[in-house]
């Protein structure tokens, strides 16, 4: 396991204050990867920036873990180009398409990884991700799920049931609901999950992106119980904790960026 300690970007209206845990859980290898990484005041980025990442390299594949890494070092080189022509949000779901387009390139399908990516700028938050990695926002103490997992579970069968043509528990007995629908390295990628307009965040709001390594582990209860902890390290320290006590024999790598947003005039 390995753990950072908090980074505190401070801004105009809110600081934001970030901590990472990563482990390897009960697999032979890492194949999760993650960044963070902040820009100062310049012609794109008026008020400064930040970039938060999340890749977890899918295990049934080979070079899980290069095309993980790759992801994340395709969306860094990104938001360092990215220009004042083109809105923010645009230019971030372009990113994440032209990453695929790398990976695909590279791989040819024979790799491939999913991907969260966030930006904040001007205390607005920026979404853009494939497959099944998670973002959530915790407020007013109630959890918010920012993504929209592109998995059979949550494709093929939501929309059964939304149509009234399957049984619930169907899906919770399907072997491969879990399994991916869009991942970062396909030929043939039909959607980026995104939000269309940035959302405001606002003092006392967290943000968590996690590998599947904590979100399939951890329920409702206990995620909110650590985002509810003093500060995103301490946040990160009972991510580990859950995730120690459960001791499940499948346990995947785990990924966790914690941001924690505060006003400037917080002590």
């Amino acid at each position: 396991m390995m753990d950072n300690p908090a980074v505190d970007w401070r801004k105009a209206t809110l600081n934001y204050i970030v901590s990472a845990i990563h482990g390897l859980g009960k697999r032979a290898e890492q194949q999760d990867s993650y960044g963070v990484e902040f820009i100062e005041k310049s012609e794109v980025y008026e008020a400064g920036a930040m970039i938060a990442l999340v890749a977890d390299g899918i295990g049934g594949l080979k070079n899980g873990k290069e095309a993980s890494e790759l992801a994340i070092s395709s969306m860094k080189r990104a938001f360092h180009i990215f220009d004042n022509e083109k809105s923010i949000e645009e230019q971030l779901i372009n990113a994440v398409k032209a990453t695929n387009a790398f990976v695909f390139e590279k791989y040819h399908e024979s790799a491939g990884t999913t991907l969260a990516a966030c930006i904040i700028e001007k205390d607005h938050l920026c979404y853009a991700g494939i497959g099944d990695s998670s973002v959530v926002l915790m407020r007013d103490s109630a959890l918010h799920e920012i993504n929209q997992p592109q998995n059979i579970l949550f494709e093929d069968y939501a929309a059964e049931l939304y149509l009234g043509s399957a049984d619930p528990s169907t899906a919770n007995r399907d072997p491969q609901r879990r399994a991916l629908t869009g991942f970062i390295g396909m030929e043939d990628l039909k959607t980026v999950d995104c939000f269309r307009k940035p959302l405001p965040l606002q003092d006392g709001d967290v943000l968590l992106l996690c590998s599947d390594g904590v979100s399939s582990y951890l329920d409702e209860g206990e995620i909110l119980d650590c985002l509810k902890q003093k500060d995103p390290k301490s946040a990160c320290d009972r991510i580990a904790e859950y995730l120690k006590k459960e001791d499940a024999q499948t346990q995947d790598n785990y990924t966790a960026l914690v941001i924690y947003c505060r006003s400037v005039n917080d002590n």
